[in-house]
């Protein structure tokens, strides 16, 4: 049975989408621990960033979308927060005093065949005094 243009859009959608829980499944099988590192050691309950000390890492992104003047389509993308420099030891700040560099790329396609690729990074000198953004976007919109 061939699935009408819309119901394949959702479908590989939700695909992508259970797909990125797989992995996660898959850990909570093998290792007990999993749930554990999502506990504040506080007091124990369910903390989304759990180590806190953890300042760097990948953030992937998957939204499906609905727009009636492109139809149905997809939206992924992945952002890489960059490690930060500790601080001198006499200036009283954790991390450097500013938010961590990210980079980032992504791209969406959409049903009538529009499509976007798009990178970029933020970067952040001096302990957040000197910022900037640089980003390259391509796009074919039909």
């Amino acid at each position: 049975m061939i699935l009408p243009s819309r119901t394949w859009w959702w479908a590989v959608a939700t695909l992508l989408l259970v797909g990125l829980q797989l992995p996660a499944g898959a850990a909570l099988a093998a290792d007990a621990s999993f749930w554990d590192k999502f506990k504040d050691p506080d007091d124990g309950r369910f903390d989304i960033i759990g180590n806190k000390d953890v300042t760097s890492g990948l953030l992937p992104v998957v939204v499906p979308f609905n727009e009636p003047a492109v139809g149905l389509g997809v939206v992924g993308a992945l952002a890489y927060f960059h490690p930060q420099a500790a601080a001198d030891s006499g200036s009283g700040e954790a991390l450097g005093g500013g938010p961590p560099s990210t980079t980032f790329g992504g791209g969406l396609y959409s049903e009538n065949k529009t499509w976007a690729v798009a990178g970029g990074h933020l970067g952040v000198w001096d302990g957040g005094r000197t910022r900037y953004l640089g980003a390259v976007v391509y796009a074919s919109v039909n």
